[in-house]
């Protein structure tokens, strides 16, 4: 098969789709082919063999292309110009590009940008960014924010960078070279967190469950709950936010817990304690076989659905820090996350507990680590 333009001058753009070995070269298929708005060659293949319904179509996806590049809006070709010209600042080349990105994290992403990054490098011209000033950005980062923040703020901002090269060439280069020798990734330790005594964690399980009169802490039965479960499971908040009614076995005293990444699920056993709190919870919620014992409350309670969803944990970490401020890290910085309380010190907690009890290998089976070296951190 193969392709031939025609001679006539009003079929410009048509091509024709045939067998060259065929007696009769009939045409078996119409191509167009025209620039998009962004000025890509496209090439389409069309339903008709009749050439004035084909120079119809054609004609009519020109115009349409025409009509859209008139739209463009002001602030648009002026982005056009400046970037061909490298003088496109930070600022602009990311309201392009999470105008184009569709992670489902976008809006937060945008304003950890904002809040994180712009106020230090927004206004600077993009191309002009060097490698000393992203070590200064991570410099004065990390005196703010913990180092997996910091990290994680530094790597956003070079895929930014990667993407503006590969989709749009807005810039040359990548001044975010993470190596040995440029840009060094802070080393973090991946569950930060006070280990609390035995009067400490009473104290915190007592507060979510009567509140604090005094310090104005109002009593927080999910947080009661939700902590109970840290502690005797040894989970991850991210592991405990997912469990389901289903997860929860009665009879054996068990619950299976989401694993971390990739790995597979386990199961914890726990202490009848807690699983008779959490039929009390299953039974005050009313609560069915599928659904998450930390649902949305408040979208539940607007809707009257919801429970077949598990909450987000961002809000119950919020409310946990609000009283783990009050009543453990008064004076303590947010940088000093060894020193600090947060739901991760009932993970230490239980783990460091089961260590000293029965050794390092035990511990390692309850926090579901895959390796020695981790649970030794």
């Amino acid at each position: 098969m193969a392709f031939r333009k025609l001679k006539q001058k009003k079929y410009t753009g048509i091509t024709e789709y045939f067998n060259p070995n065929s007696d009769d070269k009939e045409t078996r298929a119409l191509y167009i082919s025209y620039r998009d708005v962004s000025g890509t060659s496209v090439k389409k293949k069309l339903e008709t063999l009749d050439l004035v319904k084909a120079g119809k179509i054609l004609s009519d996806i020109k115009h349409e292309v025409e009509r859209e590049k008139k739209l463009l809006s002001a602030e648009e070709r002026d982005f056009t110009r400046q970037s061909i010209k490298n003088k496109l600042t930070l600022d602009q080349i990311v309201e392009w590009y999470f105008g184009q990105r569709k992670a489902k994290d976008n809006i937060k992403d945008y304003q950890a940008y904002k809040n994180r990054i712009a106020p230090i490098l927004g206004s600077k011209i993009a191309t002009k960014v060097t490698t000393d000033d992203i070590q200064k950005l991570q410099d004065k980062l990390i005196k703010k924010y913990a180092p997996k923040t910091t990290n994680e703020t530094i790597n956003s901002l070079r895929a930014l960078y990667n993407k503006a090269i590969k989709k749009k060439r807005l810039v040359g280069s990548n001044p975010v070279v993470i190596s040995s020798d440029d840009i060094q990734k802070i080393e973090q330790n991946t569950e930060p967190g006070k280990v609390l005594t035995n009067e400490e964690l009473e104290l915190m399980f007592n507060t979510f469950k009567n509140g604090d009169y005094d310090l104005e802490i109002q009593p927080r039965p999910t947080l009661y709950l939700f902590s109970k479960i840290l502690y005797f499971t040894g989970a991850r908040p991210s592991g405990v936010i997912d469990i389901q009614v289903k997860h929860c076995n009665f009879d054996e005293n068990k619950i299976t817990i989401k694993a971390m990444k990739k790995g597979k699920s386990y199961q914890a056993q726990v202490r009848l304690e807690l699983m008779e709190l959490i039929k009390e919870w299953i039974s005050e919620h009313s609560l069915g076989f599928n659904d998450y014992i930390f649902y949305p409350q408040q979208t539940f309670i607007r809707t009257g659905k919801g429970k077949d969803k598990a909450t987000a944990y961002s809000g119950y970490r919020k409310q946990g820090q609000q009283v783990f401020n009050k009543i453990f890290n008064v004076g303590i910085p947010n940088t000093e996350l060894m020193h600090r309380v947060s739901f991760y010190s009932l993970r230490r907690t239980a783990g460091t507990k089961v260590y000293k009890a029965k050794g390092i290998m035990h511990a390692m089976l309850f926090l579901n680590h895959t390796s020695v070296k981790t649970t030794q951190m």
